[in-house]
């Protein structure tokens, strides 16, 4: 059972019983019915708000400021209990693969939190407030002092997102500074 078999495994998105399953006889795997969609469904969000819980409980892996996140031995213990907590829904799991899953909570997240915080700004009434519509929003909410960032440090994706404004506004001005030579050439003359 290498590691590289049980990532591909993994990935299909089977309930642990099915992954031992694969090990011994595939005929064990459960039907894939809508119950059985559902109750793996269920299970996995239960298990996401636990790991979430977990996270929580270890500061030294996302409380920047805090003495445990420079101590790269309480960071790594805290690491390992994660990891350990990750084994309970993917037997292979390690370091990089908890690191991924945080990733990708935190990005949504922070999506999330900028559509709140872009809502809140643009002076609309509080009626109007954007509300997250990700299922585990407020049980990432903790995270919220971490994303408050000082004035002007910007993140990549706020960068790309800028970066990406300013083309589309070249790209306008420069289709008008076309259009309006176009229009002088043509009527000029």
């Amino acid at each position: 059972f290498g590691k590289q078999h049980c990532h591909s495994v993994a990935k299909l998105h089977l309930p642990i019983t099915a992954v031992f399953c694969l090990q011994t006889n595939k005929s064990q795997i459960p039907q894939n019915n809508k119950m059985d969609q559902k109750s793996r469904k269920e299970s996995e969000k239960q298990f996401i708000k636990e790991f979430i819980q977990l996270y929580r409980e270890c500061p030294e892996v996302w409380k920047v400021k805090s003495d445990g996140y420079k101590d790269r031995n309480k960071r790594d213990q805290a690491y390992l209990k994660l990891v350990n907590k990750m084994k309970e829904f993917d037997p292979c799991a390690d370091k990089n693969t908890v690191s991924t899953k945080l990733n990708s909570l935190r990005s949504t997240y922070r999506r999330e939190l900028k559509k709140v915080r872009d809502s809140m700004r643009s002076g609309i009434g509080s009626d109007e407030v954007y509300v997250p519509s990700l299922w585990y929003y407020n049980d990432l909410d903790f995270l919220q002092e971490q994303e408050n960032q000082a004035p002007g440090v910007t993140t990549l994706e706020d960068y790309r997102e800028e970066n990406q404004e300013e083309e589309v506004f070249s790209e306008v001005c420069n289709n008008n500074l076309l259009f309006n030579t176009y229009n002088n050439l043509l009527f000029n003359t």
